[in-house]
């Protein structure tokens, strides 16, 4: 049943000399690679699991991206969209090196991608929302959620 669901979080390295009977490696051995590691400590519905949540962090940050270039008011958090694209990819590379697949800055930016998604949704849909010729005051109470700003019906043809 091990080989399904793993030995259990952060035990694999504890479980290294059950499988290992010769003794030639040594003992505590780390999987040497975080997928792997992922895989051993929770089996294949973990392994599933952790490469679900590094895909979601990258279609977000994509997401964030394609959606902040509709408005310049939003480059910058295009760009921290990119940034946090761009350390889930150097995670992912060198996580195939290393077992580091419970090191906190990958889950630090997993949830900021999933932040700056929802940062820009919101003001992509404000934005939306907005109808033209607002004054500047109004447009921004809005974005920073002190005012609730109707939505805009089209004129009919």
């Amino acid at each position: 049943m091990e080989q399904l669901v793993g030995v259990g979080h952060q035990a694999f390295q504890a479980a290294y000399s059950k499988y290992d009977t010769s003794g030639d490696f040594g003992e505590r051995r780390a999987a040497h690679s975080s997928w792997f590691g992922v895989l051993a400590d929770l089996g294949f519905p973990g392994l599933m699991l952790f490469i679900l949540l590094v895909a979601n962090g990258f279609r977000t940050c994509i997401r964030a991206q394609r959606l902040a270039k509709r408005d310049p008011s939003l480059e910058s958090l295009g760009k921290m969209a990119m940034a946090i694209e761009g350390a889930l990819l150097v995670y992912c590379v060198g996580g195939s090196f290393v077992s580091d697949q419970y090191l906190e800055m990958h889950w630090h930016m997993l949830a900021l991608s999933a932040v700056v998604d929802r940062l820009v949704r919101e003001r992509v849909t404000v934005a939306e929302r907005v109808p033209v010729g607002s004054r500047l005051e109004d447009i921004g109470a809005a974005l920073a959620g002190r005012i609730a700003i109707p939505a805009v019906r089209p004129a009919k043809s």
